[in-house]
């Protein structure tokens, strides 16, 4: 049903995948513009009327009618049914309200607008707010004149989609915030927290259970007795008197025999009900081992002294009251604290009790000292067990300072026991204890940790969790002495606990605080200081916990002392921003601050809480929460943050009424709405975007293509679910100051690559994210690697934009080399490439915090013809490159800063013609280092890549390149020092090609920071490590920055290899210490490439280079081999590798001077059948080497290298070599032509591929000419033999078969760039008839090699033709020197090679064997052969040949005859009547032989023989004819034998073909065989009707004609005159002798000459042209004499030749009119030239 409102809902159409209405290309929405509606012309006067006044059902569509203007006068609307704007709907200025509709179509004008200060009052929260609703598609029917404009198909609707606001033909004036209000500004500078921290919970001393006094549970020094400490069962236990450590009394516990023998007490009651569960007690006793009894043979010492093992133990041993004993060893001294035996020791640990550790119900609870093995005496003094006392424990006596320090007893000196809190972490029989130092007469109480085996084994604590807040940095301070040979970094670090851990994750989280300086043994103590931010999720945390993490080393003991945890800097409350903010950032309004590291999550939102102007005419804004500080403009303007306005007055928002579609919320878009002004400025649009929906964005200009009037500004794109403003086929659009933060997808975009003059500028953008893999609109799309700013055509300008933390890149500039999507159809000649378009600008932008690259062209890149000029960019605090140049030629980065990124500017492969000028280039900024160390952000510094400044790599993209340029740079903050280890100023990239070092670069300028060593301003040893690398490269250095003598002299970094330095003067070389390079003074190279054939027997060929004064060097070849992945396998590509563009390449770096190059083998000199040169540009220092100081030696040719120039044709190598392909690939056959091996194209998709190689020029010399054979045939993909028809001649024909053709280059020049010019000879040789698929087929053909093919630079010969898909296999390939004498310049005349070699066809037919040939007739038992068609569909449809024309002579003339016999259409012998001719007449007309010649597209037929009669029916008979060479046939293209005139259906066999030279025509004599010398009637034909044939008994001589059969008077003979030797105005004479019989042929007749009719007249002779479309002419030129002479009568007359007849196609001479029935005989017809005499 259509609704009246003219707009109807849909059923949802599928959200993924969806397919365009059919006739739409995909993404389109409509098929027209919309334009302004007639009946608006007097909107802007309407008088408005109140909403209220109109009565709008608000449960259906809500229109507002054309030229109507309504003002809204409600503050809450609920137009459930959706609002169709025809007219004008205004929201009064400032108006507060919300609107709930499911859409909006806008035909006429939409109007809103703010101009008050964004604050919760006006509109932060409670402005102007539009929500949008609804999950189900709307179709649109637009009003009026715009009907047609959604016209389809399927109807007369477009889809706007859902929760729309679509403008069709239709005006937005929406301005929610005035020009004056800054939407981002930079920050100024923070107010930092005064707030002290408080901690409401810290650790207390524990209480002791009521009645149990301190809570000790055992204090003894047995000064007065054993008290409650008992011997275990069988020992002995006596005190003793002064064997203390400090003289006083000692408990001995002897005659032990087992391990758990010691000493006990028995936990009482008393003593049970005083232990408090889970809490620490501090155990301690002094201990010293006696061995007393020693086994025979056994051992003097304890096993805790000698094996670290039977230590002393405390356990806790206990009786259950069901008689279950129960052992738990509370603590156990490690070996590797044991001491002498007979020597005091500590035992000292926290221990803890657990509450079934003491369960009242048991019989008893024991705690044991024991553990020696039998034999060993223990002594015991001052044991304890006890509750650690307050000194362990914060100072809460004042609470301000109570979170001064979340360390307690950091320094070791709390207790001289006890080094509680800290406890010990790691590995089983690690030690930790006090230890003390003395040091300039002060003791030291230290920690130290034995025994380590794992990197973590460390003392351990758990920080005043209660004092740490958020956003709070902290520094933490520690001294640690390792006692290791070698140093190592100690790590300090914590460990978070999780409130809500997930299952089967870990608990915790661990944070790096940093490390400690290296440190070992003789090193003595280090100083450790680093800083760390604490963020929420450490304020939340249950516990963080402090160790420290040795990597590297986890054997070395390790001393802890002075250990603190301090906060330095409190969290931000207030942040200082320029003052214009002022007057429109309101209290209530959010804001959002930029991430100010390397992580886009380091960003803040937080809201408004107060704004005060200061008297320096900025402005403080106080936050409502605390924030981490951010980088700042008095920190340094370079790198300060952004803080934008988040909200708006006027607000565009989605509801959340969509659960099948979460993520699909509101979108605006303007279609096709050409030339109307849009105002989208001021807006806050949240949760727009509809993830997976193609053309569904929060802001969509589509297809408008012009867009001079949009403006889309100071808008707020939050939230989206899908890009943020897209322009899309659309030109000079303006987009400023809009704000976009927590968006999915490329955010600011331009969608087909056809939008130009477009204007960026001021726009931010922060948090762009990648959209998940289920919401991307197709695969070629690329929102799955999320930018800010992506950008699809160069021609419009991008100013002043920020692009500060996307999950991806920042600003992403991709370009296709075509238009895509609906735009195409603005470009339908597809004359717009992208990738090579006009250039806008692109300058004055900031990137930062990126998660991938700040600016990237990337993969398809930028040529533009002139440099494109990306001006003064900041890109920094990047995960990726600064700047990343991919693929792309003839671009420049001039100005700017580049610093803290992984790499700052990375010149990548395939990169050419770049620039990069006039620029900062920084490692680890000292600011972000100090920001780093303060906030314990990631940095690039260590890392796992070393950080690099610029990076160049080895090789362009193509060899026509003009490589590099570096200059006026400063580079700064790389190095050790600064913890970037392997980092430098500039470095080449470790990646190759092949080999070769072809990135041709120029360095000036450079200036590095003082003190900066050589390996960190140059690096090349990674690229030096390369296996790969061929260590040429050659690198300019015009001002000698990089000189290591620091003299400033110019000169070139080199690779350090002695061919570089070959032929350089001694003492002009110097290393570059620590770059795997040298650096030479003077000196100026130059290179140059010789590109060879990649044959594998040229894999150990050198270039050897000979300077005048002898000395010498050789050069490598390199070849880039390809690979590939086949079932997840790198394997050699054999495509990529065996192409025949490939080559090998030698490229000599040479400096000035005079040289001989030579292609040497196993010493011996060598030519690799071709080598082709090319320069590179001339270096801009001189002397240089030239072109003609390079002598290259090619060796004259052996005989044997030509005699056959197809190398390794026969494939019994069984391999490749030599052998390429033209497309597909190639690859051994087995078997092959009487032999095993063959060769097999593979994967072909175009007729043109086939295997080939290349030929050796020397061999091709002007004239010579070769024969080629080449044995072939046939097969499928699945090795199916497959037919072809050697007569086929269309290539993109399903039979076509294989041919040889040759591709010629010729080079233009020999300096890279110079154009190569690329042409192709063909066929050169082709399938020989006939063909069977089952077996082996031969190619056939011999050429002359012309002079192009002789001064090729290379020639590539190659098997083609054959259709997509079939393989092409050959074996046995030759090309032989070859004769083709001039005896004739046609081939293969009787067919006895048993093929149709050299013969091919014209017209549509086919040709084949014919056996028996001339003379037998089919059915004969003999052998030999002949040539015949098959199915001819033209009357000019046979079989032919080319004639040598390279054998024929201007003037000379030939004569050509045939045997032939005429097949009908079901193959049976058919006869014609040599008196016809065709054309009238088509049916029994003899054929004519021809000459087809072909100039370009021009075709000129010319018939040069008839049937010789009479016709001998049934049977064989001859053609005969006369031509003479012309220039024009000279300079055709080509002139081919055929045969015509001959009836379609029917067919042609012949034999015997001749064309031979005879004695030149006289020019003068215009007859041909007039005297019949020849013995028959050749060059006559019967005219009209009768027959001829010889008669014996000339005039003067043997032989005359004779015609019979004459039923008509006009029944006559003729001849073809040649018109080419005709001379206009000329007098010729025209002659004939004849006599006339009766029909019997006998009886003589005589007719009267005067007669002019009846039946006594007289022969005549005369003239018949004949053009095409024009009747013929003729006239009278000779008559009978009345006298006779012998018997016989004359014809005689004289003929001057008009123009019409010199010029006609057809002209002949005719003898008739003796009256019907009489016999005519003639001789010596003659048309002679009349010449005078003096």
């Amino acid at each position: 049903m259509k609704l009246s409102a003219a707009l109807a809902l849909a059923a949802a159409p599928s959200v993924l995948g969806r397919i365009a209405p059919s006739g739409l290309p995909l993404g389109e929405i409509a098929w027209g513009d919309f334009v302004t509606l007639a009946c608006n012309a007097n909107l802007e006067t309407a008088q408005c009327v109140p909403w209220s006044s109109m009565g709008y059902d608000l449960n259906n569509v809500v229109t507002i009618d054309c030229g109507v203007c309504v003002e809204v006068d409600v503050s809450v609307l609920d137009v459930f049914g959706g609002m169709n704007i025809i007219g004008h709907l205004k929201f009064p200025e400032n108006f507060k309200g919300t609107l709930t509709t499911p859409f909006m179509a806008v035909q006429g004008k939409l109007t809103m607008s703010s101009t008050e200060p964004v604050t919760d009052a006006n509109g932060a929260k409670d402005g102007l707010n539009v929500v949008l609703t609804g999950d189900s598609d709307v179709n649109f029917y637009p009003y009026g004149e715009n009907a047609a404009a959604c016209q389809n198909i399927l109807g007369e609707s477009c889809d706007m989609g859902k929760k729309s606001i679509a403008v069709f033909g239709g005006e937005l004036d929406i301005r929610g915030l005035p020009d004056t209000c800054p939407t981002w500004v930079k920050l100024v500078d923070v107010v930092t927290s005064d707030e002290e921290v408080v901690a409401s919970e810290y650790p207390v001393p524990p209480v002791p259970a009521t009645g149990c006094g301190t809570g000790d549970i055992v204090v003894s020094d047995f000064d007065n007795g054993a008290g409650d400490f008992k011997k275990a069962l069988g020992t002995s236990m006596e005190l003793l008197d002064g064997d203390s450590p400090d003289g006083s009394t000692a408990l001995k516990v002897g005659n032990r025999v087992r391990n758990w023998q010691g000493t006990f007490i028995n936990m009482r009651s008393l003593l049970r009900d005083c232990v408090l569960p889970d809490e620490v007690y501090l155990f301690k006793a002094k201990v010293k081992l006696v061995k007393s009894t020693v086994e025979a043979g056994g051992s003097i010492e304890s096993n805790c002294m000698s094996a670290g093992t039977d230590c002393p133990a405390l356990n806790l041993h206990a009786m259950s009251a069901e008689n279950q004993l129960a052992w738990k060893t509370l603590y156990q001294l490690p070996g590797v604290a044991a001491v002498q035996d007979g020597e005091w020791f500590d035992m000292v640990a926290p221990i803890t009790f657990a509450a079934e550790h003491f369960d009242p119900t048991s019989k008893y609870q024991q705690l044991y000292i024991a553990g020696p093995e039998s034999g060993v005496d223990m002594y015991l003094d001052d044991v304890s067990i006890v509750l650690p006392g307050a000194e362990f424990f914060p100072d809460a006596s004042n609470p301000l300072t109570l979170c001064d320090d979340l360390i307690i007893n950091g320094d070791a000196e709390t207790s001289p026991d006890h080094f509680f809190p800290w406890v010990l972490e790691g590995n089983r029989g690690a030690h930790l204890s006090l230890k003390t130092e003395t040091v300039d007469g002060v003791d030291n109480q230290y920690f130290s940790v034995e025994g380590r085996n794992k990197m973590w084994t460390s003392i351990k604590t758990v920080l005043l969790h209660d004092c740490i807040v958020a956003n709070s940095i902290y520094k933490f301070k520690a001294r640690v002495r390792l006692h290791s040979t070698e140093p190592a970094k100690a790590r300090l670090t914590i460990r978070s606990h999780l409130t809500d851990p997930v299952p089967d994750q870990p608990a915790f989280k661990v944070d790096s605080v940093g490390d400690c300086p290296p440190v070992s043994g003789e090193m003595g103590w280090v100083e450790c200081e680093r800083s760390f931010l604490f963020q929420e999720r450490h304020q939340s945390a249950v516990k963080i916990e402090f160790i420290f993490v040795v990597e590297g080393d986890d054997t070395s003991d390790i001393d802890y002392d002075d250990i603190s945890v301090v906060r330095s800097a409190p969290p931000i409350g207030k942040i200082i921003v320029p003052g214009d903010v002022s007057s429109c950032w309101g209290v209530g309004a959010e804001i959002l601050t930029t991430s100010h590291t390397l992580t886009p999550a380091d960003h803040n939102v937080d809201t408004i809480q107060a704004i005060e102007t200061t008297a320096d005419g900025n402005a403080v804004i106080t936050l409502t929460n605390k924030i981490a500080k951010p980088t700042t403009m008095m920190d340094d303007p370079d790198y300060a943050v952004e803080v934008a306005l988040l909200s708006r007055n006027i607000k565009f928002e989605a509801a959340d009424d969509d659960p099948v579609n979460p993520a699909h919320g509101g979108h605006l878009m303007v279609v096709h709405t050409p030339g109307v002004p849009q105002t989208i400025h001021g807006v806050e649009f949240r949760k727009f975007g509809q993830q997976g929906n193609l053309g569904r964005y929060p802001i969509h200009i589509h297809l408008n293509v012009d867009g001079s009037g949009v403006t889309i500004s100071r808008n707020t794109i939050r939230e989206s679910n899908q890009r943020c403003v897209v322009i899309h086929g659309t030109h000079n659009t303006t987009i400023t100051w809009n704000v976009a933060f927590d968006t999915f997808g490329h955010c600011y975009m331009l969608e087909d690559g056809i939008e130009q003059e477009n204007y960026f500028g001021y726009n931010l953008g922060a948090s762009t994210k990648i959209t998940p893999d289920e919401g991307i609109l197709s695969i070629a799309e690329s929102d799955m690697f999320a930018s800010t700013f992506w950008l699809s055509n160069p021609h419009n300008y991008i100013e002043h934009n920020v692009a500060a933390g996307a999950e991806d890149s920042g600003f992403w500039i991709e370009l296709l080399e075509l238009v895509r999507g609906p735009s195409q159809s603005m470009d339908p000649y597809l004359e717009i490439n992208p990738s090579s378009h006009e250039y806008g600008y692109f300058r004055n932008n900031i990137a930062h915090s990126n998660r991938g690259d700040g600016l990237k062209l990337y993969p398809n890149g930028y040529f533009p013809e002139t440099e494109a000029v990306f001006e003064n960019t900041y890109s920094y605090r990047n995960v990726g490159d600064g700047v990343l140049l991919h693929n792309s030629k003839n671009l420049a980065i001039d100005g700017g800063i580049y610093a803290d990124n992984r790499i700052q500017i990375e010149v990548d492969k395939q990169a050419d013609d770049v620039r990069v000028s006039n620029a900062q280039v920084i490692g680890f900024s000292p600011l972000y280092q100090i920001e780093v160390e303060a906030g314990n952000r990631k940095s690039h510094c260590p890392a796992y890549r070393p950080l690099v400044g610029i990076q160049l790599h080895s090789f362009l993209r193509y060899r026509d390149s003009d490589g590099y340029i570096i200059e006026n740079i400063t580079f700064s903050d790389y190095g050790e020092s600064i913890g970037c280890t392997d980092s430098s100023a500039i470095e080449m990239d470790p990646q190759t090609r092949d080999g070769h070092f072809d990135a041709f670069a120029t360095f000036a300028n450079l200036t590095f920071q003082d003190g900066m060593p050589m390996k960190e301003k140059f690096n090349m040893c990674f690229l030096a490590e390369n296996e790969m690398f061929i260590h040429d490269l050659a690198i300019q250095d015009l001002s000698g920055d990089l000189n290591p003598n620091g003299n400033g002299v110019a000169g070139w970094i080199l690779s350090d290899s002695p061919k570089m330095t070959a032929f350089l003067e001694e003492g002009t070389c110097f290393p570059m210490e620590g770059s795997c390079a040298i650096f030479c003074e003077g000196g100026c190279f130059r290179t140059m490439n010789y590109a060879i054939n990649v044959a594998a027997e040229y894999d150990n060929l050198v270039l050897e280079a000979t300077h005048a004064d002898g000395r010498v060097t050789e050069f490598e070849g390199y070849f880039e081999a390809k690979t590939t992945i086949i079932q997840n396998v790198e394997v050699p590509d054999d495509y990529e590798n065996f192409v025949y563009q490939r080559r090998k390449y030698f490229s000599p770096i040479l400096p000035d001077g005079e040289y001989t190059l030579r292609f040497k083998k196993d010493g011996a000199i060598v030519w690799p059948e071709f080598a082709e040169e090319t320069w590179e540009s001339p270096p801009s220092c001189i002397p240089h080497v030239l072109d003609s100081s390079i002598t290259l030696e090619v060796p004259t040719p052996k005989d044997e290298e030509c005699a056959n120039v197809i190398n390794h044709g026969d494939a019994e190598e069984g391999t490749r070599n030599f052998w390429m392909h033209s497309g597909g690939g190639i690859e051994m056959y087995t078997p092959g032509y009487n032999s095993a091996f063959a060769f097999r194209s593979t994967r072909r998709k175009g007729t043109w591929q086939g295997p080939g190689q290349f030929l050796d020029t020397r061999c091709l010399t002007s004239g010579s000419q070769y024969e080629i054979i080449a044995m072939v045939k046939l097969e499928d993909n699945n090795g199916v033999p497959q037919n072809c028809n050697p007569n086929q001649e269309n290539i993109n024909a399903f039979d076509i078969c294989p041919r040889v053709s040759l591709r010629l280059r010729h080079l233009a020049g020999n300096k890279i760039g110079d154009p190569v010019d690329v042409s192709y000879a063909y066929p050169l040789a082709t399938t020989v008839g006939p063909y069977n698929k089952d077996d082996w087929n031969m190619i056939y053909g011999v050429f002359t090699v012309t002079e192009s093919i002789a001064s090729a630079d290379t020639v590539f010969f190659f098997i083609d033709r054959a259709r997509p898909g079939v393989n092409i296999i050959i074996d046995d390939v030759k090309m032989v020197p070859t004769v083709q004498t001039c005896q004739s310049p046609i081939y293969n005349t009787d067919f006895e090679t048993g093929d149709a070699r050299f013969w091919s066809k014209v017209g549509t037919t086919t040709t084949d064997m014919f056996v028996p040939g001339y003379p037998n007739l089919p059915g004969a038992s003999t052998e030999g052969f002949a040539l015949r068609t098959f199915s001819r569909k033209e009357f000019w449809a046979s079989m032919s040949q080319p004639l040598n024309t390279d054998c024929l002579e201007e003037g000379t003339a030939y004569s050509v005859s045939s045997d032939i016999l005429l097949l009908d259409a079901n193959g049976n012998i058919a006869n014609c009547d040599t008196s016809l001719e065709y054309g009238a007449v088509t049916v029994n007309v003899c054929p004519k032989m021809a000459l087809k010649i072909t100039t370009g597209n021009v075709e000129v037929d010319v018939d040069i023989a008839d049937v010789t009669g009479p016709w001998n029916q049934g049977n064989w008979n001859s053609m005969n004819g006369i031509f003479t060479v012309t220039q024009e046939m000279l300079v055709a293209d080509s002139v081919r034998l055929f045969w015509r005139k001959y009836e379609e259906g029917h067919d042609i066999v012949i034999d015997n073909v001749a064309v031979t030279s005879v004695e030149a025509q006289d020019p003068d004599k215009l007859m041909n065989n007039g005297d019949f010398s020849s013995g028959d009637t050749r060059h006559f034909k019967p005219a009209r009707g009768g027959v001829i044939s010889t008669y014996a008994g000339g005039y003067d001589d043997d032989f005359a004609l004779i015609m019979t059969g004459r039923d008509a008077a006009y029944y006559g003979v003729r001849q073809n005159i040649d018109t080419n030797v005709l001379e206009e105005g000329v007098s010729y004479t025209a002659s004939a002798k004849f006599k006339l019989f009766q029909s019997d042929g006998t009886t003589p007749f005589d007719c009267e000459p005067t007669a002019v009719a009846g039946d006594k007249i007289c022969p005549v002779m005369f003239l018949k042209a004949q053009e095409p479309g024009v009747g013929a002419q003729t006239r009278l030129i000779g008559s009978t004499l009345g006298e006779k002479d012998a018997d016989w009568n004359t014809i005689a007359g004289n003929v001057v030749f008009f123009h019409n007849e010199v010029n006609a196609p057809s002209l002949s001479l005719i003898i008739d009119r003796a009256p019907a029935g009489i016999v005519m005989v003639l001789d010596n017809v003659g048309l002679t030239k009349v010449t005078s005499t003096a």
